[in-house]
């Protein structure tokens, strides 16, 4: 519900993805990421620790919800499905590591709370 809100506020106030898109960002961001990367973190948790296992479920979600989007962009014909898969897929691959690396990276180090 909460996510629901933030991405009403992008789209209204910041115009990021737009109104239109609603229902899409809802269903990729909220729902898909958050689902996948919960999952993720309790698979790995036990065997790799809060950390890595944080790292990988906020990796795994972002890159999964990504890569749902450009099949979704390819099945409305907005955009053909190899090229947005590849797009999509590299640049989300990319700052899923650097920005999730980070994240618990200063969590792990500054904070002795699990996230």
């Amino acid at each position: 519900m909460v996510l629901t809100l933030v991405l009403l506020v992008q789209g209204f106030a910041f115009g990021d993805g737009g109104i239109t898109t609603m229902g899409a960002n809802i269903l990729n961001m909220g729902i898909i990421s958050g689902f996948v990367g919960y999952y993720t973190y309790a698979a790995l948790r036990r065997s790799t620790g809060t950390s890595i296992a944080a790292f990988g479920g906020a990796w795994l979600g972002l890159f999964i919800s990504a890569v749902v989007c450009a099949v979704q962009m390819w099945i409305a014909g907005t955009f053909p499905l190899v090229p947005g898969l590849i797009a999509m897929g590299t640049y989300h691959l990319i700052i899923g590591f650097i920005g999730e690396a980070d994240h618990c990276g200063c969590n792990h180090s500054n904070c002795k709370i699990p996230p």
